[in-house]
């Protein structure tokens, strides 16, 4: 099946380019100003651009992290929604497995949540715990399996460590896998949230109130250490959300620190697009 088209805005990694793309089944084969083989679809796309299609890395479909909340997206809704705005794959952020249960449980029961969602996915695993069953299987799992990327949390149910996360690192390194990081400092964010709740403080601001710059940013330098004494392991610092994060690492990439990557998360504007 070979699909033309024809005169869009082509986005190339070097700037836009006017022309015509051909697809012969699932892969680019032809670029060209002006194409003149045969095809067996066309695609007129004179004014339009014509990228890739995109990818989510964060997603949580099918989230049940309690008995009583759930996401209001399963995969094939969310998959659906993400198809319609031009996302073609998504990477899904696993809830927490059963204390005790292997890594890898969770990768067969995503799969099965999966099953009907209508575009490319794959899934980040997530720790509960860290000892030597777990980086062992962390490490097939990285090599063998063909899921490289994990979670770790340093608050909520399953807080991480120092020592938890350089072992952790120390296998991202060796098998060139990918540390994703909730960061945050559990002692201050727990120790605020206390506080604010026995004053009475539970109200909506007061999740923000609980949770200030300072507790992400001291994670996120703590965390770039640790990614540095693992011989630059790969740490990605997932929703960034604290200017004082930033600058903690724009400062390591300064220093010449490589393989740090971090998201943040896009403003919803109001309606007065603000």
């Amino acid at each position: 099946m070979k699909t033309l088209i024809r005169g869009g805005i082509v986005c190339l990694e070097g700037g836009p380019w006017k022309g015509d793309l051909l697809v012969t089944n699932e892969t680019i084969t032809s670029l060209s100003e002006s194409y003149s083989g045969d095809y067996d679809r066309l695609v007129e796309a004179e004014g339009m651009y014509v990228c890739p299609g995109g990818i989510d890395v964060h997603t949580h479909m099918s989230l049940q992290q309690s008995p009583r909340y759930r996401s209001c997206d399963d995969f094939y809704s969310g998959g659906a929604a993400a198809a319609c705005g031009g996302t073609t794959t998504i990477i899904d952020h696993m809830s927490f497995g059963v204390p005790g249960a292997p890594l890898m449980d969770k990768f067969e029961e995503y799969r099965g949540l999966a099953a009907d969602c209508p575009v490319d996915y794959s899934f980040h695993g997530v720790f509960t715990r860290v000892d030597g069953a777990v980086l062992g299987e962390l490490r097939e799992i990285i090599t063998k399996k063909g899921f490289p990327s994990f979670k770790a949390y340093t608050t909520y149910a399953y807080p991480m460590e120092d020592r938890d996360l350089l072992q952790i690192l120390h296998v991202i390194r060796e098998t060139g896998g990918l540390l994703c990081v909730h960061a945050e400092n559990d002692a201050i964010t727990n120790l605020l949230k206390e506080r604010f709740a026995a004053e009475g403080g539970l109200s909506p601001i007061h999740q923000a109130l609980s949770r200030p710059a300072a507790a992400e940013a001291e994670t996120v330098a703590r965390l770039l250490r640790l990614a540095e004494i693992e011989d630059e392991a790969r740490l990605y610092i997932v929703h960034l959300s604290a200017g004082e994060s930033l600058d903690a690492v724009a400062a390591a990439r300064e220093k010449g620190q490589k393989n740090i990557f971090v998201e943040t998360c896009t403003p919803i504007p109001d309606a007065d697009g603000g």
